[in-house]
């Protein structure tokens, strides 16, 4: 060490930066990586279902509700809701270091509270968890298996089980998927069609106008390319799996001073989509 200086050799300065660099290589995959970073901002979102409602009857009767009870929760900067054809979503966002928990905690004692005050057919609304930069996995996934077709159990394991697990604490989210839904078919009847001067488009259009909101886009088509040709039969899928209310009364148009409805020229099976 001449003149009082310290000296470092290229060596020890080469070592050192190989220790850094493979200290870095190991942190590198615990870093959070996004194209668009964006702020943890947190989210609870509460989401009920009520078949065959129009979502304006949901929105007055059941969203409005709900939002109304949750504005008041502490830790909440801002709520909104969106109201479906059947169903109807509430979403809070909280504010910058809320607990999560003691929220969630909260909105489950509204729910329960408010519940009993709901329409007849609203389900229980259930709680889903998230964060912005946050992608929830599922740690649990339970098969159903029983003597009925696989929309009824559904429609059990929906009452009696999703939204048990839905309330614990702790629990992000429990979803339910699986099962086949039902849809409509429709067989024409050519010989009463012709008496009546009705045509297949007319029954479609009728469809379209009574169900429209709660059809799959292009659900109504025929099934078979043969049947096509034909035009002597369609299938009618509901967007929620439900079944339509007096479908076989379904008015069609009037002809010579008379009603007629879809259930006097067309017969109408109700079946379970295949798997």
């Amino acid at each position: 060490m001449p003149n009082g200086k310290l000296r470092i050799s290229a060596f020890s300065t080469v070592l050192v930066m190989l220790v850094l660099m493979t200290i870095g290589a190991g942190v590198v995959p615990l870093l959070s990586l996004q194209f668009t970073p964006a702020e943890r901002t947190q989210y609870i979102t509460v989401s009920f279902g009520w078949a065959n409602a129009s979502a304006k009857v949901i929105e007055q009767e059941a969203t409005s509700k709900i939002e109304g009870v949750l504005a008041g929760v502490r830790g909440v900067q801002k709520i909104s809701s969106t109201s479906y054809k059947g169903r109807g979503t509430v979403t809070l966002t909280l504010k910058k270091g809320t607990d999560m928990g003691s929220v969630r905690f909260e909105i489950s004692s509204l729910i329960r509270q408010i519940y009993s005050k709901l329409p007849d057919g609203v389900s229980y609304p259930s709680l889903s968890l998230s964060a912005a930069g946050y992608r929830p996995q599922a740690i649990l996934v339970y098969t159903f298996n029983a003597g009925m077709a696989p929309i009824e159990i559904q429609r059990w394991v929906e009452r009696h089980i999703v939204t048990k697990l839905s309330r614990i604490e702790g629990i992000n989210n429990a979803n339910l998927s699986g099962a086949n839904p039902f849809y409509y078919e429709v067989a024409y009847n050519s010989d009463k069609m012709r008496a009546f001067g009705i045509g297949a488009n007319e029954i479609q259009q009728a469809i379209r106008q009574r169900f429209g909101s709660e059809l799959v886009v292009g659900s109504i088509s025929t099934e078979h390319k043969a049947l096509e040709e034909k035009g002597t039969q369609m299938v009618v899928k509901m967007e929620n799996g439900g079944r339509m209310t007096d479908f076989e009364n379904l008015f069609i148009k009037t002809v010579n001073g008379k009603q007629v409805f879809l259930g006097q020229i067309a017969q109408i099976s109700l079946k379970e989509q295949l798997p």
